[in-house]
């Protein structure tokens, strides 16, 4: 049984990155947007200052109270469209904010995240150049571990726009057969489709919903689920599911630190795109 790394391939990605921004005289640039920043979010922001820092990507954060208000918001977006070559939205928002209005200020071929309406429609059309950066990892770990995709179950619990959506879209669009629950699938259904399952992926944030008498023998998990449990960072898959797995992607350290690294690679992509455009 394998655990993934995340840690290791982020840092052949990192390299990857460093090769591709040594040929330029200029510095790739990502603006950061963040309101009433928790410890979560600090912790997340955190993490890809570090990753910029060290793949030399000008880092600009633009940090917010919890009074500031949604077209605020757009208009300091707006501000920075022209001087840099990718914007974040970090999330979640304050709900007094509505989220999908300040993400479509974002334009797309600044929307590294690819959340905003635009980006998300393209991509699902096969017109994007971003890949979403958690199905990204998903996909970095499946192509690290040589995992085909052609005509295997995979099983996806969530079907949001970070994790469930996009990766249903790029993983049936690889050939396979997807099949996509959420809190309203019946229980018997979703127990059905996760013991038929080659492959797993979990995005739904609950702490060890799935466990080793749901799965079966060499299954792949792929863990993209977070949320926090008296301090401490738990993922949806439990760790006693690795007695049956044939690959696991835990969490913490398996999707989380690989998607930070997609994340820099659409930002080197985009970097790329302006400086051809001039």
């Amino acid at each position: 049984m394998i655990i993934v790394d995340g840690n290791a391939i982020a840092q052949e990605i990192a390299q990857e990155i460093k090769n591709d921004l040594s040929a330029s005289n200029k510095k790739a640039r990502l603006d950061i947007f963040v309101v009433e920043a928790n410890r979560a979010i600090q912790s997340f922001v955190a993490r890809k200052k570090r990753f910029a820092k060290e793949v030399g990507v000008e880092f600009i954060e633009h940090i917010f109270d919890s009074s500031v208000s949604a077209s605020e918001l757009e208009e300091s977006i707006l501000a920075v469209t022209s001087k840099t070559d990718a914007i974040v939205v970090q999330l979640p928002l304050p709900s007094h904010i509505d989220s999908s209005r300040v993400l479509n200020t974002i334009p797309k071929y600044l929307d590294v995240d690819v959340l905003a309406e635009k980006s998300f429609k393209d991509f699902a059309q096969d017109k994007n150049d971003f890949t979403p950066p958690v199905t990204g990892s998903i996909l970095e770990i499946l192509k690290v571990h040589n995992v085909p995709l052609k005509n295997k179950k995979i099983t996806i619990i969530g079907k949001g726009k970070l994790v469930g959506a996009p990766t249903a879209i790029a993983l049936t669009r690889a050939g396979a057969d997807v099949f996509v629950a959420d809190s309203a699938t019946p229980k018997n259904e979703l127990n059905t489709q996760l013991k038929n399952a080659d492959i797993i992926i979990s995005g739904a944030g609950a702490p060890s919903i799935i466990t080793p008498e749901l799965i079966k023998d060499g299954v792949v998990l792929i863990d993209a689920g977070t949320s926090g449990s008296k301090g401490v960072l738990k993922g949806d898959i439990d760790y006693a599911c690795e007695e049956k797995a044939s690959i696991f992607a835990r969490t913490p350290g398996g999707v989380g630190p690989i998607t930070v690294a997609i994340l820099f690679k659409n930002v080197v992509k985009s970097f790329k795109q302006k400086n051809t455009r001039g």
